[in-house]
């Protein structure tokens, strides 16, 4: 899946949660995982994270997996 991925964007909102922005370039509908927890399909902008360390990750039919830790 190289190439597929274009950014996570993380910035804190307030002090309790982060606010998230996973894009994958010109491919909509990539599936994002957080911490082994559904969360959508791409273009997608979630505000209710809980800061920390997190793993995710990124899936399409036709192309590998990929894994993130931030």
């Amino acid at each position: 899946m190289e190439g597929l991925i274009g950014e996570i964007k993380k910035e804190l909102v307030g002090k309790n949660t982060v606010s998230f922005s996973f894009k994958s370039g010109d491919i909509d509908g990539v599936l994002v995982f957080l911490d082994g927890q559904f969360l959508g399909k791409t273009p997608l902008q979630r505000s209710d994270i809980l800061p920390g360390n997190r793993k995710v990750k990124y899936y399409m039919d036709g192309f590998q997996s990929e894994e993130k830790k931030f």
